[in-house]
Protein backbone atom coordinates (compact mmCIF):
# COMPACT_ATOMS: atom_id res chain seq x y z
CA UNK A 1 0.00 0.00 0.00
CA UNK A 2 2.84 2.06 0.71
CA UNK A 3 4.21 1.75 -2.70
CA UNK A 4 0.68 2.68 -4.32
CA UNK A 5 0.16 5.51 -2.41
CA UNK A 6 3.59 7.12 -2.77
CA UNK A 7 4.13 6.33 -6.86
CA UNK A 8 0.11 7.70 -6.78
CA UNK A 9 1.77 10.75 -4.78
CA UNK A 10 4.34 11.71 -7.19
CA UNK A 11 2.66 10.38 -10.43
CA UNK A 12 0.23 13.43 -9.56
CA UNK A 13 2.62 15.83 -8.12
CA UNK A 14 6.62 14.94 -9.38
CA UNK A 15 8.05 18.65 -8.05
CA UNK A 16 5.62 19.19 -4.86
CA UNK A 17 8.59 20.68 -2.74
CA UNK A 18 8.38 18.72 1.04
CA UNK A 19 11.11 20.99 2.51
CA UNK A 20 8.23 23.79 3.18
CA UNK A 21 4.49 23.51 2.17
CA UNK A 22 2.91 26.88 1.74
CA UNK A 23 -0.46 25.92 2.97
CA UNK A 24 -2.14 27.61 -0.20
CA UNK A 25 -0.44 24.68 -2.42
CA UNK A 26 -2.37 22.15 -0.44
CA UNK A 27 -5.86 23.36 -1.46
CA UNK A 28 -6.09 22.52 -5.47
CA UNK A 29 -8.62 21.35 -8.05
CA UNK A 30 -5.46 18.48 -8.55
CA UNK A 31 -5.16 17.71 -4.94
CA UNK A 32 -9.13 17.36 -4.49
CA UNK A 33 -9.35 14.96 -6.98
CA UNK A 34 -6.46 13.10 -5.96
CA UNK A 35 -7.57 12.99 -2.05
CA UNK A 36 -11.33 11.93 -3.26
CA UNK A 37 -9.55 8.82 -5.44
CA UNK A 38 -8.09 8.02 -1.93
CA UNK A 39 -11.75 7.21 -0.09
CA UNK A 40 -11.52 3.10 0.36
CA UNK A 41 -7.47 2.92 0.03
CA UNK A 42 -6.90 5.26 2.75
CA UNK A 43 -8.88 4.59 6.17
CA UNK A 44 -10.08 7.73 7.05
CA UNK A 45 -8.88 9.55 4.31
CA UNK A 46 -10.93 12.58 5.12
CA UNK A 47 -10.46 12.82 9.05
CA UNK A 48 -8.71 16.46 9.55
CA UNK A 49 -4.88 15.59 10.94
CA UNK A 50 -2.19 18.11 11.72
CA UNK A 51 0.75 18.80 9.26
CA UNK A 52 4.24 20.28 9.82
CA UNK A 53 4.84 22.87 6.96
CA UNK A 54 8.71 22.63 7.79
CA UNK A 55 10.18 19.13 7.72
CA UNK A 56 13.00 20.05 9.98
CA UNK A 57 11.00 22.10 12.83
CA UNK A 58 9.36 20.15 15.26
CA UNK A 59 5.81 21.23 16.90
CA UNK A 60 6.24 21.62 20.51
CA UNK A 61 2.20 22.68 20.64
CA UNK A 62 2.67 25.98 21.61
CA UNK A 63 0.95 28.85 21.00
CA UNK A 64 3.65 30.64 19.43
CA UNK A 65 3.95 27.54 16.96
CA UNK A 66 0.76 27.02 16.04
CA UNK A 67 1.87 28.76 12.35
CA UNK A 68 3.77 25.88 11.91
CA UNK A 69 1.46 23.28 11.01
CA UNK A 70 -1.17 23.08 9.28
CA UNK A 71 -4.82 20.98 9.43
CA UNK A 72 -5.24 18.88 6.14
CA UNK A 73 -6.87 15.52 5.20
CA UNK A 74 -5.94 12.17 6.60
CA UNK A 75 -5.11 11.33 3.25
CA UNK A 76 -2.82 14.34 2.53
CA UNK A 77 -0.77 14.10 5.38
CA UNK A 78 -0.25 10.31 4.52
CA UNK A 79 1.00 11.09 1.20
CA UNK A 80 3.34 14.38 2.30
CA UNK A 81 4.52 12.30 5.28
CA UNK A 82 5.58 8.86 3.44
CA UNK A 83 6.93 10.77 0.49
CA UNK A 84 8.97 13.00 3.22
CA UNK A 85 10.19 9.45 4.14
CA UNK A 86 10.97 7.37 1.26
CA UNK A 87 12.87 10.66 -0.36
CA UNK A 88 15.29 10.58 2.44
CA UNK A 89 14.46 13.89 4.85
CA UNK A 90 14.55 12.57 7.70
CA UNK A 91 18.00 12.10 8.25
CA UNK A 92 20.59 12.55 10.37
CA UNK A 93 19.89 15.77 11.32
CA UNK A 94 16.23 15.56 11.43
CA UNK A 95 16.87 12.73 13.59
CA UNK A 96 19.21 14.72 15.45
CA UNK A 97 15.90 17.18 16.51
CA UNK A 98 14.05 14.47 16.90
CA UNK A 99 16.15 13.01 19.87
CA UNK A 100 16.02 16.55 21.14
CA UNK A 101 12.55 16.88 21.08
CA UNK A 102 11.92 13.14 23.08
CA UNK A 103 14.95 13.90 25.30
CA UNK A 104 13.05 17.29 26.19
CA UNK A 105 9.87 15.53 26.29
CA UNK A 106 10.88 13.38 28.95
CA UNK A 107 12.94 15.30 30.89
CA UNK A 108 9.64 17.27 31.15
CA UNK A 109 7.81 14.33 32.53
CA UNK A 110 10.33 13.73 35.17
CA UNK A 111 10.81 16.90 36.12
CA UNK A 112 6.74 17.20 36.86
CA UNK A 113 6.84 13.73 38.16
CA UNK A 114 9.53 14.90 41.09
CA UNK A 115 7.83 18.07 41.48
CA UNK A 116 4.28 16.94 42.68
CA UNK A 117 3.93 15.66 45.95
CA UNK A 118 1.85 13.77 47.92
CA UNK A 119 1.18 16.25 50.94
CA UNK A 120 -0.09 19.90 51.21
CA UNK A 121 1.71 20.80 47.82
CA UNK A 122 4.70 22.81 49.19
CA UNK A 123 8.52 22.11 49.34
CA UNK A 124 8.02 19.57 52.61
CA UNK A 125 5.66 17.32 50.97
CA UNK A 126 6.86 13.94 49.48
CA UNK A 127 7.35 13.46 45.81
CA UNK A 128 5.02 11.31 44.32
CA UNK A 129 7.56 8.74 42.38
CA UNK A 130 5.41 6.96 40.05
CA UNK A 131 4.81 4.50 36.99
CA UNK A 132 5.23 8.23 34.88
CA UNK A 133 8.72 8.75 36.64
CA UNK A 134 10.35 5.35 35.91
CA UNK A 135 8.75 5.16 32.31
CA UNK A 136 10.47 9.00 31.96
CA UNK A 137 14.19 8.28 32.94
CA UNK A 138 13.98 4.73 31.23
CA UNK A 139 13.48 6.40 27.83
CA UNK A 140 16.24 9.07 28.94
CA UNK A 141 18.55 6.11 29.07
CA UNK A 142 17.48 4.89 25.52
CA UNK A 143 19.17 7.54 23.88
CA UNK A 144 23.34 7.58 22.78
CA UNK A 145 23.02 11.31 23.34
CA UNK A 146 25.99 13.91 22.92
CA UNK A 147 26.72 17.25 25.01
CA UNK A 148 24.67 19.45 22.63
CA UNK A 149 21.78 17.47 22.95
CA UNK A 150 21.52 17.83 26.79
CA UNK A 151 21.85 21.28 26.62
CA UNK A 152 19.57 21.98 23.64
CA UNK A 153 16.95 19.53 25.42
CA UNK A 154 17.38 20.70 28.64
CA UNK A 155 17.31 16.86 29.36
CA UNK A 156 20.54 17.51 31.27
CA UNK A 157 19.00 19.65 33.93
CA UNK A 158 15.85 17.95 34.20
CA UNK A 159 17.35 14.78 35.43
CA UNK A 160 20.01 17.39 38.00
CA UNK A 161 16.89 19.14 39.15
CA UNK A 162 15.44 15.05 39.92
CA UNK A 163 18.63 14.18 42.10
CA UNK A 164 18.50 17.60 43.85
CA UNK A 165 14.67 17.23 44.68
CA UNK A 166 15.16 13.50 45.48
CA UNK A 167 17.75 14.11 47.59
CA UNK A 168 16.19 16.80 49.49
CA UNK A 169 13.21 14.74 50.45
CA UNK A 170 14.74 11.66 50.44
CA UNK A 171 17.01 13.35 53.69
CA UNK A 172 13.99 14.33 55.68
CA UNK A 173 11.59 11.18 54.65
CA UNK A 174 14.44 7.62 55.17
CA UNK A 175 11.26 5.51 54.86
CA UNK A 176 10.75 6.44 51.25
CA UNK A 177 12.19 3.35 49.36
CA UNK A 178 10.76 4.58 45.29
CA UNK A 179 12.30 7.92 45.66
CA UNK A 180 15.74 6.31 47.08
CA UNK A 181 15.87 4.10 44.28
CA UNK A 182 14.80 7.14 41.36
CA UNK A 183 17.70 8.68 42.94
CA UNK A 184 19.98 6.12 42.83
CA UNK A 185 19.24 5.91 38.83
CA UNK A 186 19.15 9.14 38.17
CA UNK A 187 22.64 9.39 38.83
CA UNK A 188 23.73 6.76 37.50
CA UNK A 189 22.36 8.21 34.15
CA UNK A 190 24.47 11.60 35.08
CA UNK A 191 27.55 9.20 35.60
CA UNK A 192 26.65 7.24 31.99
CA UNK A 193 26.37 10.51 30.35
CA UNK A 194 29.30 11.88 31.83
CA UNK A 195 31.51 8.61 30.59
CA UNK A 196 29.78 9.05 27.13
CA UNK A 197 30.70 12.44 26.48
CA UNK A 198 34.38 11.98 27.78
CA UNK A 199 34.91 9.58 25.10
CA UNK A 200 33.72 11.47 22.36
CA UNK A 201 35.96 14.03 23.29
CA UNK A 202 38.52 11.63 23.31
CA UNK A 203 37.65 9.75 20.01
CA UNK A 204 37.01 13.19 18.02
CA UNK A 205 40.85 14.36 19.72
CA UNK A 206 42.23 11.44 18.62
CA UNK A 207 41.01 11.87 15.11
CA UNK A 208 42.53 14.98 14.51
CA UNK A 209 45.67 14.21 15.85
CA UNK A 210 45.97 10.92 14.06
CA UNK A 211 49.43 8.63 14.75
CA UNK A 212 49.43 5.33 13.81
CA UNK A 213 48.07 4.16 17.42
CA UNK A 214 44.63 6.20 17.10
CA UNK A 215 42.52 3.30 15.31
CA UNK A 216 43.81 0.77 17.83
CA UNK A 217 42.81 3.12 20.46
CA UNK A 218 39.62 3.84 19.16
CA UNK A 219 38.81 0.18 18.29
CA UNK A 220 39.80 -0.38 22.70
CA UNK A 221 37.14 2.50 23.61
CA UNK A 222 34.50 1.04 21.19
CA UNK A 223 34.80 -2.42 22.81
CA UNK A 224 34.68 -0.68 26.47
CA UNK A 225 32.13 1.29 25.75
CA UNK A 226 29.98 -1.58 24.39
CA UNK A 227 30.46 -3.67 27.39
CA UNK A 228 29.69 -1.06 29.34
CA UNK A 229 26.60 0.38 27.89
CA UNK A 230 25.23 -2.30 25.90
CA UNK A 231 21.32 -1.61 25.78
CA UNK A 232 22.89 1.88 24.54
CA UNK A 233 24.60 0.68 22.02
CA UNK A 234 21.80 -1.48 20.52
CA UNK A 235 19.66 1.31 20.65
CA UNK A 236 22.13 2.91 18.75
CA UNK A 237 22.98 0.15 16.10
CA UNK A 238 18.60 0.15 15.74
CA UNK A 239 18.76 3.56 14.63
CA UNK A 240 21.38 3.39 12.05
CA UNK A 241 19.98 0.13 10.73
CA UNK A 242 16.82 1.72 10.14
CA UNK A 243 18.64 4.97 8.08
CA UNK A 244 16.86 6.94 5.24
CA UNK A 245 19.34 9.39 4.69
CA UNK A 246 19.91 9.62 0.81
CA UNK A 247 23.78 10.55 1.65
CA UNK A 248 24.48 7.88 3.30
CA UNK A 249 24.45 5.61 0.65
CA UNK A 250 25.12 7.45 -2.38
CA UNK A 251 21.67 6.18 -5.90
CA UNK A 252 23.54 3.67 -8.49
CA UNK A 253 22.49 1.90 -11.11
CA UNK A 254 23.82 -0.48 -13.24
CA UNK A 255 21.72 -0.44 -16.53
CA UNK A 256 23.77 0.62 -19.40
CA UNK A 257 22.20 1.98 -22.74
CA UNK A 258 23.94 -0.87 -24.58
CA UNK A 259 22.16 -3.16 -22.37
CA UNK A 260 18.46 -1.65 -23.46
CA UNK A 261 19.01 -2.40 -27.12
CA UNK A 262 17.09 -4.53 -28.96
CA UNK A 263 18.95 -6.13 -32.20
CA UNK A 264 17.17 -9.11 -33.33
CA UNK A 265 14.86 -8.71 -36.45
CA UNK A 266 12.03 -8.71 -37.43
CA UNK A 267 11.18 -9.32 -33.63
CA UNK A 268 12.38 -8.79 -30.43
CA UNK A 269 13.95 -12.01 -28.53
CA UNK A 270 12.09 -13.30 -25.12
CA UNK A 271 15.33 -12.34 -23.50
CA UNK A 272 15.22 -8.30 -25.03
CA UNK A 273 11.36 -8.14 -23.91
CA UNK A 274 12.67 -9.69 -20.12
CA UNK A 275 14.81 -6.75 -20.41
CA UNK A 276 12.09 -3.89 -21.48
CA UNK A 277 9.94 -5.67 -18.61
CA UNK A 278 12.42 -5.48 -16.44
CA UNK A 279 14.05 -1.55 -17.52
CA UNK A 280 10.54 -0.15 -18.85
CA UNK A 281 12.80 1.14 -21.89
CA UNK A 282 14.21 -0.18 -24.54
CA UNK A 283 15.97 1.14 -27.96
CA UNK A 284 16.10 -0.55 -31.53
CA UNK A 285 19.17 1.47 -33.61
CA UNK A 286 18.48 2.41 -37.15
CA UNK A 287 15.15 0.56 -37.58
CA UNK A 288 13.59 3.02 -39.85
CA UNK A 289 14.20 4.27 -43.52
CA UNK A 290 15.09 7.62 -43.21
CA UNK A 291 13.52 8.80 -46.24
CA UNK A 292 10.16 8.35 -44.16
CA UNK A 293 11.56 10.32 -41.67
CA UNK A 294 12.70 13.15 -43.92
CA UNK A 295 8.79 12.98 -45.87
CA UNK A 296 7.34 13.38 -41.64
CA UNK A 297 9.43 16.01 -40.72
CA UNK A 298 8.75 18.35 -44.19
CA UNK A 299 5.09 17.48 -42.98
CA UNK A 300 5.67 18.67 -39.16
CA UNK A 301 7.35 21.71 -40.42
CA UNK A 302 4.26 22.26 -42.61
CA UNK A 303 1.73 21.52 -39.71
CA UNK A 304 3.52 23.91 -37.09
CA UNK A 305 3.64 26.55 -39.96
CA UNK A 306 0.10 26.48 -40.42
CA UNK A 307 -0.98 26.27 -37.03
CA UNK A 308 1.25 29.43 -35.86
CA UNK A 309 -0.82 31.03 -38.48
CA UNK A 310 -4.27 29.70 -36.92
CA UNK A 311 -3.07 30.25 -33.36
CA UNK A 312 -2.59 34.11 -34.20
CA UNK A 313 -5.13 34.63 -36.38
CA UNK A 314 -8.07 32.95 -34.60
CA UNK A 315 -7.31 32.88 -31.08
CA UNK A 316 -4.36 35.93 -30.92
CA UNK A 317 -1.62 33.57 -29.33
CA UNK A 318 1.74 33.17 -30.09
CA UNK A 319 3.75 30.27 -29.44
CA UNK A 320 5.01 31.73 -26.18
CA UNK A 321 1.94 32.04 -24.70
CA UNK A 322 0.69 29.22 -22.61
CA UNK A 323 -2.44 27.55 -24.08
CA UNK A 324 -4.04 23.63 -23.82
CA UNK A 325 -6.75 22.47 -26.71
CA UNK A 326 -7.57 19.09 -27.88
CA UNK A 327 -5.24 18.95 -30.65
CA UNK A 328 -2.07 21.30 -29.45
CA UNK A 329 -1.09 21.91 -26.37
CA UNK A 330 2.16 24.20 -24.53
CA UNK A 331 4.38 21.88 -22.61
CA UNK A 332 6.61 22.34 -19.86
CA UNK A 333 10.66 23.41 -20.95
CA UNK A 334 9.84 25.40 -23.82
CA UNK A 335 8.19 22.69 -25.91
CA UNK A 336 4.66 22.23 -28.07
CA UNK A 337 2.53 18.75 -28.85
CA UNK A 338 1.48 18.96 -31.74
CA UNK A 339 -1.20 16.53 -33.31
CA UNK A 340 -2.99 18.98 -35.51
CA UNK A 341 -2.26 16.92 -38.78
CA UNK A 342 -0.24 14.43 -37.84
CA UNK A 343 -2.04 11.55 -38.89
CA UNK A 344 -1.98 8.25 -41.78
CA UNK A 345 -4.45 9.70 -43.63
CA UNK A 346 -2.27 14.06 -43.77
CA UNK A 347 0.70 11.87 -44.23
CA UNK A 348 1.21 8.72 -46.01
CA UNK A 349 4.76 8.52 -45.09
CA UNK A 350 3.54 8.20 -41.71
CA UNK A 351 1.18 5.30 -42.24
CA UNK A 352 4.28 3.80 -43.31
CA UNK A 353 6.04 3.83 -40.54
CA UNK A 354 2.88 2.65 -38.39
CA UNK A 355 2.52 -0.25 -40.19
CA UNK A 356 6.33 -0.56 -40.52
CA UNK A 357 7.33 -4.48 -39.25
CA UNK A 358 9.88 -3.05 -36.30
CA UNK A 359 6.79 -0.86 -34.82
CA UNK A 360 4.14 -3.70 -35.21
CA UNK A 361 6.62 -6.73 -33.87
CA UNK A 362 7.46 -4.48 -31.35
CA UNK A 363 4.11 -3.25 -29.78
CA UNK A 364 2.97 -6.91 -30.46
CA UNK A 365 5.69 -8.57 -28.77
CA UNK A 366 5.34 -5.58 -25.37
CA UNK A 367 1.69 -5.92 -24.89
CA UNK A 368 0.81 -9.09 -26.70
CA UNK A 369 -2.64 -9.84 -27.39
CA UNK A 370 -6.13 -10.14 -25.48
CA UNK A 371 -9.32 -11.51 -25.77
CA UNK A 372 -10.72 -7.66 -26.55
CA UNK A 373 -8.30 -7.64 -29.08
CA UNK A 374 -4.56 -6.26 -30.49
CA UNK A 375 -2.96 -3.21 -29.19
CA UNK A 376 -4.20 -0.09 -30.73
CA UNK A 377 -3.05 3.39 -31.52
CA UNK A 378 -4.25 5.90 -29.16
CA UNK A 379 -1.97 8.81 -30.35
CA UNK A 380 0.23 10.40 -32.93
CA UNK A 381 2.13 13.69 -32.63
CA UNK A 382 5.33 15.98 -32.66
CA UNK A 383 7.18 17.76 -29.89
CA UNK A 384 9.10 20.45 -30.98
CA UNK A 385 11.55 21.35 -28.31
CA UNK A 386 12.78 25.13 -29.24
CA UNK A 387 15.81 26.78 -28.18
CA UNK A 388 16.23 28.10 -24.60
CA UNK A 389 16.54 31.34 -24.15
CA UNK A 390 18.54 30.88 -20.92
CA UNK A 391 22.05 29.07 -20.35
CA UNK A 392 21.29 28.17 -16.52
CA UNK A 393 20.96 24.04 -17.33
CA UNK A 394 17.70 24.09 -15.06
CA UNK A 395 15.75 26.66 -17.03
CA UNK A 396 13.67 24.74 -19.42
CA UNK A 397 14.47 21.40 -18.38
CA UNK A 398 11.08 19.79 -17.54
CA UNK A 399 10.17 18.19 -14.12
CA UNK A 400 10.65 14.38 -12.96
CA UNK A 401 7.04 12.93 -14.35
CA UNK A 402 5.05 9.90 -15.40
CA UNK A 403 2.89 10.30 -18.12
CA UNK A 404 0.47 8.06 -16.22
CA UNK A 405 0.51 6.08 -12.78
CA UNK A 406 -0.02 1.79 -12.52
CA UNK A 407 -3.79 0.72 -12.59
CA UNK A 408 -4.11 -1.96 -9.36
CA UNK A 409 -3.83 -0.99 -6.03
CA UNK A 410 -2.56 -4.86 -4.52
CA UNK A 411 -0.59 -5.25 -7.86
CA UNK A 412 2.66 -2.74 -8.26
CA UNK A 413 4.33 -5.01 -10.63
CA UNK A 414 1.73 -5.61 -13.47
CA UNK A 415 3.20 -5.51 -17.04
CA UNK A 416 2.69 -2.67 -19.76
CA UNK A 417 -0.62 -1.24 -20.35
CA UNK A 418 0.33 1.60 -22.50
CA UNK A 419 3.67 2.30 -23.99
CA UNK A 420 5.13 5.70 -26.11
CA UNK A 421 7.72 4.85 -28.75
CA UNK A 422 10.02 8.41 -29.71
CA UNK A 423 11.18 8.56 -33.27
CA UNK A 424 13.66 11.20 -33.66
CA UNK A 425 13.05 13.54 -36.95
CA UNK A 426 16.97 15.33 -36.22
CA UNK A 427 19.75 13.67 -34.60
CA UNK A 428 19.20 14.08 -30.96
CA UNK A 429 22.86 14.54 -28.60
CA UNK A 430 22.68 14.51 -24.52
CA UNK A 431 25.72 15.17 -23.74
CA UNK A 432 28.01 16.58 -26.71
CA UNK A 433 28.79 19.88 -25.99
CA UNK A 434 27.62 22.76 -28.02
CA UNK A 435 25.10 20.12 -29.59
CA UNK A 436 22.64 19.82 -26.93
CA UNK A 437 18.85 19.50 -28.14
CA UNK A 438 16.58 18.18 -25.74
CA UNK A 439 17.37 14.82 -25.18
CA UNK A 440 15.15 12.98 -22.72
CA UNK A 441 16.04 11.35 -19.28
CA UNK A 442 15.20 8.20 -18.01
CA UNK A 443 15.00 6.15 -14.63
CA UNK A 444 15.44 2.72 -15.76
CA UNK A 445 13.19 0.40 -13.41
CA UNK A 446 10.20 3.11 -12.00
CA UNK A 447 7.68 1.83 -14.28
CA UNK A 448 6.73 -0.61 -11.22
CA UNK A 449 5.37 1.00 -8.02
CA UNK A 450 8.33 -0.99 -5.88
CA UNK A 451 11.35 0.59 -8.34
CA UNK A 452 9.26 3.46 -8.13
CA UNK A 453 10.06 3.69 -4.67
CA UNK A 454 13.42 2.62 -4.49
CA UNK A 455 15.04 4.55 -6.95
CA UNK A 456 12.91 7.69 -7.97
CA UNK A 457 13.28 9.37 -4.37
CA UNK A 458 17.24 10.41 -4.73
CA UNK A 459 16.51 11.74 -8.26
CA UNK A 460 13.71 14.00 -7.07
CA UNK A 461 15.16 14.84 -3.98
CA UNK A 462 18.50 16.24 -5.89
CA UNK A 463 15.89 17.76 -8.71
CA UNK A 464 14.38 19.86 -6.09
CA UNK A 465 17.85 20.83 -4.36
CA UNK A 466 18.97 22.29 -7.66
CA UNK A 467 15.83 24.24 -8.33
CA UNK A 468 16.01 25.89 -4.40
CA UNK A 469 19.50 26.87 -5.02
CA UNK A 470 18.90 27.73 -8.61
CA UNK A 471 22.64 26.81 -9.13
CA UNK A 472 23.90 27.00 -12.52
CA UNK A 473 25.83 23.93 -14.08
CA UNK A 474 27.55 23.42 -16.80
CA UNK A 475 25.45 20.14 -18.01
CA UNK A 476 26.04 16.30 -17.40
CA UNK A 477 23.64 13.41 -16.31
CA UNK A 478 22.96 13.22 -12.67
CA UNK A 479 24.04 9.65 -11.32
CA UNK A 480 21.26 6.80 -11.67
CA UNK A 481 19.72 8.79 -15.18
CA UNK A 482 19.78 7.50 -18.52
CA UNK A 483 19.85 9.80 -21.18
CA UNK A 484 20.87 8.27 -25.12
CA UNK A 485 21.60 10.17 -28.24
CA UNK A 486 19.89 9.09 -30.63
CA UNK A 487 19.96 9.23 -34.64
CA UNK A 488 17.21 9.87 -37.41
CA UNK A 489 15.85 5.94 -37.44
CA UNK A 490 16.67 4.82 -34.22
CA UNK A 491 13.15 4.33 -32.55
CA UNK A 492 12.84 4.34 -28.46
CA UNK A 493 10.29 2.71 -26.86
CA UNK A 494 9.45 3.36 -23.04
CA UNK A 495 6.36 2.68 -20.74
CA UNK A 496 4.44 5.57 -19.86
CA UNK A 497 4.43 4.78 -15.87
CA UNK A 498 8.82 4.91 -16.18
CA UNK A 499 9.70 8.70 -14.59
CA UNK A 500 11.57 11.16 -17.35
CA UNK A 501 12.07 14.57 -18.13
CA UNK A 502 12.85 16.61 -21.15
CA UNK A 503 16.43 18.65 -21.52
CA UNK A 504 16.41 21.97 -22.34
CA UNK A 505 16.77 22.78 -26.02
CA UNK A 506 20.97 24.33 -26.12
CA UNK A 507 21.17 24.47 -30.01
CA UNK A 508 19.84 27.79 -31.79
CA UNK A 509 17.32 25.11 -34.24
CA UNK A 510 14.12 23.33 -33.54
CA UNK A 511 14.47 19.58 -32.56
CA UNK A 512 11.06 17.50 -33.45
CA UNK A 513 10.49 14.09 -32.35
CA UNK A 514 7.79 11.77 -33.34
CA UNK A 515 5.58 9.79 -30.75
CA UNK A 516 3.74 7.05 -30.92
CA UNK A 517 1.09 5.85 -27.91
CA UNK A 518 0.19 2.81 -28.17
CA UNK A 519 -2.40 0.74 -25.21
CA UNK A 520 -2.98 -3.02 -25.23
CA UNK A 521 -6.48 -4.55 -26.67
CA UNK A 522 -8.41 -5.03 -23.28
CA UNK A 523 -7.58 -1.18 -21.57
Amino acid sequence: LDAHVYSKFRSNFPIFSLTEISPPTLNSPLWRNVLTATSGTIEDFNFMTLLRNDVKEMFWMTEESSSKVGLVPRSQFVMIELARCKEGYYDLGFRRVLRRFELKRAGDELRKCVSSSGGDGDDNGVPKVDETGWKALQRLRAWHVTKSDLIASGAGKAVRFACRKLAHSNDKHTGNVNGNNLQKSCEELLTRWKHLIDLGTVAQSLLTSGGKDAQRQLSAMEHLYRHQTPSQNNTRNNNNNNDLSSSAVPYQTTTTISKLQITTFPAPSPHELQSFHRHGISILPHSLPPHLLGDVLTHANTSLLSLVQTLSTSHKLTLEDEFDFKEVRHRPGNRLDNRCGITAEDCPSLAEIIHHSSICNLVDGILGNSDKGKPRLLYAGVVHAFPSESQDQQTNTQVWHRDGPSLFENNTSHKTHCLNIFIPLVDVYAQTSGKQNGATEFVAGTHQDDGFEEYAPPILRAAEAQQTKATQTTGGTPAGVICPDLEVGDVLVFDIRLLHRGSANRTQKDRPMLYLTYCSGWF
